[in-house]
């Protein structure tokens, strides 16, 4: 199974950071006025949190059995995670106990599907970041921002937020990539992007603290803005 063009981008990206035994690079990316919008990000659909485990260094091989078994902890950890932060995720995960299957197949997925090719696009020469920038955390604007099609403001009536997450991670036995994307479908764009880059083997223990931390820089990047 090929990387998507999206995880293309997302790779070189934070290879550009560097790499060293137990090292960390973090980017993100945010609206101009992101931070002036604290006050109404309470509520936050996050569309089926996915982690794949590959078994080959340029990551084409996912062990598929490997990747469910931390799918649905994946799921439930983003869930308690972002509620010790004090944000309000709401995980719709797809599963046999899970209800509202139909809303998460027809609508959810689909909408999540288009957050990436959103994503995807937008790797242009004006929103990519100077070498010189990265560090251990780098927080960048976005220049050109991407538009997500408008249909998808009517989910806002219906969910009851404007706001929707999607949240990813990607594993090797050597590096790990984790993905966490904030889009108002109302304003239709990406609100938030954050990039992070772990070396080591992911184990299932190890999931709850890149979340913390994921969590941690949100709330950072949140501070600061203008009281509406």
């Amino acid at each position: 199974m090929k990387i998507t063009s999206y995880l293309t981008y997302i790779f070189s990206i934070v290879f550009l950071a560097g790499c060293g035994v137990n090292t960390m690079r973090v980017n993100t990316m945010q609206t101009e006025d992101f931070a002036e919008n604290k006050k109404s990000f309470k509520k936050i659909i996050c569309i089926a949190p996915n982690f794949k485990k590959y078994t080959d260094r340029e990551m084409d091989n996912e062990d598929y059995l490997a990747s469910w078994k931390l799918k649905e902890k994946f799921a439930r950890e983003t869930e308690r995670w972002s509620k010790a932060s004090g944000f309000q995720y709401e995980v719709y995960f797809p599963s046999a106990e899970a209800e509202d299957q139909q809303a998460i197949y027809t609508k959810l997925l689909p909408l999540r599907r288009s957050i990436l090719m959103a994503i995807s696009n937008q790797a242009n020469s004006l929103n990519e970041v100077d070498n010189s920038m990265f560090s251990d955390e780098n927080k960048g604007v976005f220049v050109v921002n991407t538009v997500l099609p408008a249909e998808w403001s009517k989910l806002s009536e219906e969910f009851e937020t404007p706001y929707f997450s999607m949240i990813e991670m990607y594993a090797n036995d050597n590096k790990s990539f984790f993905i966490h994307i904030v889009a108002d479908v109302v304003k239709g764009r990406i609100e938030y992007q954050e990039i992070r880059r772990y070396s080591g083997k992911v184990k299932s223990s190890y999931l709850q603290h890149v979340l913390y931390d994921s969590f941690r820089t949100l709330k950072k990047n949140l501070k600061g803005g203008k009281k509406k």
